[in-house]
């Protein structure tokens, strides 16, 4: 499957002649999947799914498989690494 990010919060991949992405949403702590296949030159969208992100943490996917780069991006973008804290103590000479 190839996959690109599409935006800071989004990834967008193919499966097959479908189109899939998913979108972080992190005022309403969801995601929001969808899909579309090409008929022509118009997309043909399926139904959305949405998904808080407390399920998918847990559950770990959502309808549609999904490359194994675009998971690991975004659990990465759920969890961002934390910066270290910076103490407010000045150690003397």
């Amino acid at each position: 499957m190839t996959h690109k990010q599409t935006s800071p919060m989004e990834w967008e991949w193919q499966d097959g002649a479908r189109t899939c992405s998913v979108r972080i949403i992190p005022q309403t702590q969801t995601l929001i999947w969808s899909a579309y296949i090409r008929v022509g030159d118009t997309p043909v969208f399926e139904p959305g799914h949405k998904q808080t992100i407390a399920e998918f943490m847990q559950q770990g996917g959502g309808p549609y498989p999904m490359p194994e780069e675009v998971g690991r991006a975004l659990r990465a973008a759920l969890h961002p690494p934390k910066e270290p804290r910076r103490s407010w103590l000045r150690f003397r000479r």
